[in-house]
């Protein structure tokens, strides 16, 4: 009873995901005037050119490398930022920290979208347009939240026992981080 009901669910989740992918998939094989006019069936002549034509363009390449650059330093500064904020609000205690953490933590409960006009009007004044930094920066702001919170929540599950001994044998903060 309750498994037939289970499965007729997760039936349906998976064709609202699936279904748009493979008609999507299919429609790169057809011509713009079969597209228009057989959206949803089959097309009735294949074009492979339509798949090639896309991987042998530079621009495509271009555009990967570029995504494939951002991502890489997105992820890089801000692992490397969020690791080391949250290193310190989980073990360096000082005036205003719990007020400088809920500061970063604010930045959750704002969308991106609520700042883009002051964004670009900041990105502007800096000179980062059309920059690569112009893009990881506001990227790497708005993932410091969620990545110092999951990575304080990391240290502080550390035994203290550990910072203890590395401390007892002479390892400062940083060495131990």
């Amino acid at each position: 009873g309750t498994q037939i009901y289970l499965y007729a669910c997760m039936l349906i989740v998976a064709a609202v995901v699936v279904v748009p992918l493979v008609t999507t998939a299919i429609g790169g094989f057809k011509s713009l005037g079969d597209l228009r006019s057989n959206a949803f069936g089959l097309p009735k002549e294949w074009l492979w050119s339509n798949y090639w034509d896309i991987l042998m363009s530079s621009r495509y390449w271009l555009q990967m490398g570029n995504s494939l650059l951002i991502a890489v330093l997105t992820v890089a500064l801000t692992l490397a930022c969020a690791a080391m904020t949250a290193f310190t609000f989980a073990h360096v205690k000082f005036f205003g920290s719990r007020m400088l953490l809920n500061y970063f933590l604010l930045g959750l409960m704002f969308p991106a979208a609520t700042a883009i006009l002051p964004l670009f009007i900041k990105i502007r004044d800096l000179g980062l347009l059309d920059s690569y930094m112009g893009v990881v920066l506001p990227q790497v702001a708005f993932g410091l939240g969620m990545s110092i919170l999951l990575f304080r929540n990391y240290f502080r599950g550390l035994p203290g026992e550990l910072f203890d001994a590395a401390f007892v044998d002479g390892c400062g903060y940083l060495r131990f981080f």
